[in-house]
């Protein structure tokens, strides 16, 4: 067996914030798919693995200046998130303009701007903004 790699503490601040937003983006949007509308129980542990939260803009493209910006981040049920948009080649970011045109104008313009890095000193305190953010809606 392979050594286990040990996470950085960068890593898990990663991790955390990744979580958080999760989190975040499924009480924002009502644990109900923003395309089909198919609803999710919080309380049902099948429901994490259900109701996926999609970037719009991809990690890979928008580096860390959208990762953790929740107007880039949906709640979709399984079925959408992959068979709609992943394989379907139908584009997130053209069904996200039509459903929510502001929303799309901003990350437009974000998109055009950069990636940024953000030091870990910048990723601990946006985890605990989130995490506040958080506290406050539950």
């Amino acid at each position: 067996m392979k050594p286990r790699h040990k996470k950085t503490e960068r890593q898990k601040l990663v991790a955390k914030l990744d979580n958080v937003i999760k989190e975040l983006v499924r009480i924002r949007d009502e644990w109900t798919c923003q395309n089909c509308g198919k609803k999710f129980d919080p309380r049902d542990r099948s429901s994490l693995c259900s109701a996926h939260t999609a970037h719009i803009i991809g990690k890979g493209s928008g580096g860390y200046r959208l990762r953790w910006d929740l107007l880039n981040v949906v709640l979709l049920c399984h079925h959408c998130h992959i068979n709609v948009f992943h394989q379907s080649g139908k584009g997130i970011e053209e069904w996200l303009k039509a459903k929510f045109p502001a929303r799309g104008q901003y990350l437009e313009l974000l998109k055009a701007k950069p990636p940024l890095k953000f030091t870990d000193s910048e990723l601990a305190e946006m985890l605990k903004m989130f995490q506040e953010k958080l506290r406050e809606l539950q």
